[in-house]
Parts: structure tokens; sequence; C-alpha cells
């Protein structure tokens, strides 16, 4: 698998409403593979499988290409002696399906759920509960929530290769009834404190995706936080629920930081570039370049 499928990039660019915010956000960047510094693969070593499992956050939704979703980014950070996995599903939920929207279905039921069980992972890192989290399943299904979370990490636990699983708390919602009626009080309280207790009964770690955004955009009613994607005018990042590519990068050196904390050493220098005012509703703009001592950079 490629260091980092998609564009590579060294330098990010931010454009943003708060600006002052993003620029001093300690972001490591990815450089080509063919220069990523990482120790050396030793003869005979063997590659440790990370399996991504999670929803439309995993996938990559709204990130400018795939190989800017998290799990991607996460790839070119930890380097060639990791194999990272996205099994992530569009709307996928834990507990059930959401009448009127087709994709929101469980997890269990997706194709992707039964590739990561034959993925002979190493390291499992799951990421579901927004979806769950709306005015349609949570009323109905949130009794069933934390048995059901429970239910399929123990299939995970099960697995053959015996892999580590870490239970990462999904991002904040900044946009109320997001896509389909998303509930604020369910994904920015009810889920940070249900999924740290669900890894604290079950002995596993958990990783805080919630709280990385969260100290910075804190205020959690205003919906302009310059880690997450827009859709509707320009810089306005007002999807609310899904990141833009600094935000999935934040995502993935937060996963590196809980499943390879070694690796950190070896991660890229630091470099943000602020940008001129280029923006693209949904799809970012990357520069295209051919020569690879040059930095591509992506503006957000």
């Amino acid at each position: 698998m490629a260091l980092l499928p998609g564009a590579a990039f060294v330098a990010l660019a931010i454009v943003a409403a708060h600006l002052d915010q993003v620029a001093a956000d300690v972001v490591s960047t990815v450089p080509p593979a063919a220069t990523l510094e990482v120790p050396p693969l030793q003869l005979g070593a063997k590659i440790i499988r990370v399996a991504c499992v999670g929803d439309s956050l995993t996938e990559g939704f709204h990130a400018s290409d795939p190989g800017h979703s998290y799990p991607a980014l996460l790839q070119g950070l930890l380097g060639s002696q990791y194999n990272v996995m996205n099994f992530g599903h569009s709307g996928a939920t834990l507990t059930g399906p959401q009448a009127g929207y087709a994709n929101k279905a469980p997890y269990w039921m997706t194709a992707a759920y039964q590739r990561s069980l034959t993925s002979e992972a190493d390291i499992v890192v799951l990421m579901l509960g927004s979806n769950d989290a709306t005015g349609r399943v949570w009323p109905r299904h949130r009794r069933q929530f934390a048995p059901l979370y429970v239910e399929l990490v123990r299939a995970y636990l099960g697995m053959r290769s015996r892999p580590r699983v870490f239970l990462a708390v999904p991002p904040p919602l900044y946009r109320p009834h997001a896509y389909g009626g998303m509930l604020q009080s369910v994904i920015n309280a009810d889920l940070p404190r249900l999924i740290p207790q669900i890894a604290a009964k079950l002995g596993l770690p958990t990783i805080s995706v919630f709280e990385a955004f969260r100290e910075r955009c804190p205020n959690l009613h205003q919906n302009n936080c310059a880690y997450m994607s827009s859709t509707t005018t320009l810089r306005s990042h007002d999807d609310g629920c899904h990141p833009n590519d600094v935000g999935y990068f934040l995502i993935a050196r937060k996963v590196q930081t809980a499943i390879a904390p070694d690796s950190l050493a070896a991660s890229p220098p630091v470099a943000i570039t602020p940008g001129d005012n280029t923006f693209y509703k949904r799809r970012l703009l990357a520069e295209v370049t051919h020569t690879s001592k040059q930095p591509i950079t992506i503006f957000v």
C-alpha cells in the first residue's frame, strides 16, 4: 500500500475564519512517499495491520479525495511498517436503521464489516455513534447502544489475529439537526460519556477525537469550526459534522499518538503556511505539481 494515496503534500495552507486559531495549532505534515523519513523496515519484520472501522468520518466524506481520509493520512504518518486499512461505511449506525435514509443501516450489515473481520488486523480503531444520534434512531435504540457496542468490540477481540482495540469518541457536532436530525445533546454529551465507560468496562483504551476538536473549537454551538468542511457558502465551515482535510489530519495524528506513540519521533517537520483566499465548495483545491521537490499546498 502506498504511504499516501492521492496527492502527497508537504505544507497545509490554512485559510479560515479563525486563521489565528488554526495557525497556532501544531500540525505535522506529510511529505511525498519517496522522501518520508521513517525507520527502515527490518528484514523479516512483521507489517502491523491497522483496521479503521466506522462510518463516513472514517470513510472520509468531504475529504478532497480518498487520499485525505484519516486512514490514508495515518498511513503516511506511520510509514511502511504499517498497513492501514479503511473499513468506513458512510451512514453506518451501531444500533438500528433510520427510516428515509437508505444508507443508514447497522454496521453489522455492511460489506465493510465482513471485510474488517477477515483483515487479520493487529490493531482495530473503532469510531461509531454519530449516526445513532438522530431523533429517529436514538429514542428507539439508545438502551441498545452500549450492549451492541460491547458485542461489536468482542467480535473484533475474538478475531484470529487477537488485535488491540481502541475506542474513539467521534468529533463534536457543531450544526444542530444535521444529516437526518443529528442531536447535539447526544454527540456532544452522551457519546463522550458512554464510550469511555464502555472502554473502561472492557479494559480498553479510548482515543478522544472529540477533545482534539473541542480544544481547538471550544464553542460547540458556533458552527464555524475551521477544521470542519463547507457545504454552502465559501469559507463557511458549515457542515458541522464532517472535517475538512486538516480536520482529518487532526484525527490521524490523534490516532497515531494513541496506537503508535514511538512513531512520533520519526514524524516529518511541522509546517503550516497561511494561504490566500482561495476556497472551493465541498472539495478542496490541491495545486498539482509534477516536481516532488516542490510542496503541494492544500487550501482549506
